[in-house]
């Protein structure tokens, strides 16, 4: 994902704040709530799509977990997975 790649789906990317084993992590702004919030951007290779299936379950398994980022919702577009999360400042 470029920086160019400015929106998607109602959220504006502004730009990479970190990267783990299964992609990268933006910081976004979310037009709808006016709120900033994070999205995980994830390669959807073949080989990776099970993994990336249980990722997202897990997010959604957690959504009410207060120790654990709330999950928003997840997405498909452009051959990539992206997941958008709350944003924790630390």
């Amino acid at each position: 994902l470029k920086q160019a790649t400015t929106s998607l789906d109602g959220y504006i990317f502004q730009k990479n704040i970190g990267q783990d084993f299964f992609g990268s992590i933006w910081l976004a702004y979310d037009i709808k709530v006016k709120n900033n919030c994070a999205i995980k951007v994830l390669e959807s290779s073949s080989t990776m799509m099970n993994e990336i299936d249980n990722e997202i379950s897990a997010y959604k398994a957690w959504k009410y977990c207060i120790f654990v980022v709330n999950f928003i919702r997840s997405s498909y577009a452009g051959g990539r997975s992206f997941i958008m999360m709350e944003l924790i400042k630390g």
